[in-house]
């Protein structure tokens, strides 16, 4: 149990921070547990700093990660801006 605990981490303060921001916005963003992946947020979390990882999610994965149609012009460019107005209210709220 304890393995599989540390299988789906994620700071839920900031989560939660992230969905009430995304809603005010008018854009929310469903959560996702993931099976665990190193990110640079898992490993803030390991030194006891708030963080989370944001991006698109496909199936059991992040959307189109590695693969031929991981490109740049794949990137809708409005949702960029949007989540980056919300992570911009995350970090003024914090």
């Amino acid at each position: 149990l304890r393995r599989q605990r540390q299988m789906c981490i994620r700071d839920r303060r900031i989560t939660k921070l992230v969905q009430r921001v995304s809603s005010d916005f008018h854009h929310e963003y469903p959560t996702v547990d993931m099976p665990y992946v190193t990110t640079d947020a898992q490993v803030a979390m390991n030194m006891s700093l708030r963080s989370l990882t944001i991006g698109g999610v496909e199936g059991t994965g992040f959307a189109l990660a590695r693969t031929e149609e991981d490109q740049p012009y794949n990137v809708d460019l409005e949702n960029v801006a949007v989540v980056s107005d919300v992570v911009t209210e995350v970090i003024r709220r914090s």
